[in-house]
């Protein structure tokens, strides 16, 4: 990892000290996190293999309909189904909670 800024929001969203997130990402186990704060739901992914994807409920083009998606560092693997899954679960997620508000 470079640069520590463009892993702070990764840090927040998993609780992890660096130290620990470092260990977590390079595992070779697949794994997410999601949080929901009052206005936004967020999940990251890890392929373990150092590959990020941060998902983030509502954007700015689609409001409530859509979401924005970030791969942290160059790359991240990822399986069909897990997206699939990890998609519903944030849709559900957001139909079932009072988030109105686009916010990062």
């Amino acid at each position: 990892m470079t640069d520590p800024m463009e892993y702070a929001e990764a840090y927040e969203i998993t609780g992890k000290t660096a130290k620990e997130f470092e260990a977590w990402i390079h595992s070779f186990k697949e794994d997410s996190i999601t949080v929901i704060t009052p206005r936004r739901i967020k999940t990251i992914y890890t392929d373990g293999d150092e590959g990020i994807i941060i998902l983030r409920s509502h954007c700015d083009m689609f409001e409530g309909e859509g979401m924005e998606v970030s791969v942290i560092g160059r790359y991240c693997e990822i399986p069909y189904y897990i997206m699939q899954n990890m998609l519903f679960d944030i849709e559900n997620a957001v139909e079932q909670s009072n988030i109105s508000e686009v916010a990062s």
